[in-house]
This record gives C-alpha cells, structure tokens and sequence, in this order.
C-alpha cells in the first residue's frame, strides 16, 4: 500500500520505468483528494464518499489511538536495507510502516 501525490497514470509510468517487476496498471490504483487520503489511512473504506467534516467530531470516546514513530530518511536506504527492514517485519507479524512524501531531492 503507498501514497502517490498525483494522477494515477502518471505513478503507473514512472513506477513500471524503475520498478517494472512490479506490473502495477492503472485499475490497481484508485485516485483521491488528499483529504480523502486521509479518512482511507484512518481506514474508511468509503473515504470518497465521506463527508471530510468527520475530522470535526472531537469525541475522544470516538477516537482510536495507537503508538507511533517517526523519522526523516537522510541519505538512501539501498536495496538490501529495504530487503531486510521487510524481513524484520514480516518476523514480527503485524506491523506497518508507512513512507510520507514530504518531499526533499
């Protein structure tokens, strides 16, 4: 699961240029708003049909909270990184991970 900022097209192109093993086409991706984006990471499976005012409810009896970490990915992390952060996980079972695109070079 990953979030493009964009047109589903345009994450199709260049992902199938670098990552081409991957066979990702347009019909498994499904375009958004980022506010949209948001309620579907808060696991609203209708999150283009709801109503984004739902981030006004401040009822902490509504609220689900979880524990999290955060960082800033400095220099590349190459492929056997990768390879082994994913082997990590999958030995711990359930887990995510999740890459924002704050944008940077």
């Amino acid at each position: 699961v990953a979030l493009f900022l964009g047109r589903a097209n345009d994450v199709v192109s260049r992902l199938s240029k670098e990552f081409p093993e991957l066979g990702l086409k347009k019909q498994d991706c499904k375009e958004m708003t980022w506010i949209q984006s948001a309620l579907w990471w808060d696991n609203d499976e209708n999150a283009t049909q709801t109503d984004p005012k739902v981030f006004l409810d401040r009822n902490l009896n509504s609220a689900s909270f979880g524990k999290r970490k955060s960082d800033y990915v400095v220099t590349e992390i190459p492929r056997a990184g990768i390879e082994s952060l994913f082997k990590k996980m999958i030995q711990l079972g359930k887990i995510g991970l999740v890459f924002n695109p704050y944008g940077g070079k």
